[in-house]
């Protein structure tokens, strides 16, 4: 990982990046602290890992993002997009990427509302079976092309889940936090989300809920 002065000098190095003969110093200063203040932000408190791919991934997403769309998802943008690079490696499809999104996003929440941080390979394969027969009814085809085996090897090959000792886990703080939120985000129209959301809009001083 890089501390504070690792983490400056290389965003200092990717703003001047092409710009040697034409930025100023006072202009180079400005977009060096203008990144390093969103990137330090994303990181938070640990919830993205501070090393340089992960960096250069974050400086590359400010410099294509839209303003409109950070100034709305409050930086989810760039969690989105970290998590896409991620799961893009393995899996080429855009509707195979929202199937994964889908599934991922109904698993936080599983574990978010039955207070669990990881689960096992039968509770797992529980809440596979219930996703993909019951609430999903995903084709036959993907059902059959991603069983639950190749969906974990996905899934920790992509960094987004690890196994520890039988047992699974989001790999990172970020991705729990964005996908629970995307939960709230997508079902706010149910009496039951917005009641939970009212609840950690109240307890905010809690870090759990304030994440």
């Amino acid at each position: 990982d890089f501390v504070h002065q690792l983490r400056h000098r290389l965003i200092e190095k990717w703003s001047l990046l092409g710009q040697e003969q034409q930025i100023d110093e006072p202009e180079l200063t400005r977009k060096t602290d203008h990144a390093k203040k969103i990137v330090d932000t994303i990181i938070g408190k640990n919830f993205v890992p501070s090393r340089p791919i992960y960096l250069l991934i974050i400086l590359q997403t400010i410099e294509a993002g839209n303003p409109h769309d950070l100034k709305e998802s409050a930086y989810g943008h760039y969690y989105q997009y970290l998590i896409t690079q991620s799961l893009s490696k393995l899996v080429k499809q855009h509707d195979e990427i929202d199937a994964f999104y889908s599934y991922l996003t109904e698993l936080a929440y599983y574990l978010y509302f039955n207070k669990m941080k990881e689960i096992n390979r039968e509770g797992l394969q529980k809440f596979h079976d219930w996703f993909c027969k019951e609430e999903y009814k995903i084709s036959h085809s993907f059902v059959t092309m991603i069983n639950i085996d190749k969906l974990i090897e996905i899934l920790k090959d992509s960094s987004t889940i690890y196994e520890y000792a039988g047992t699974y886990r989001f790999r990172y703080k970020y991705i729990y936090y964005y996908f629970v939120a995307k939960y709230f985000s997508v079902h706010l129209s149910k009496n039951k989300v917005k009641e939970e959301v009212q609840r950690l809009l109240g307890m905010l001083y809690f870090e759990e809920y304030a994440n």
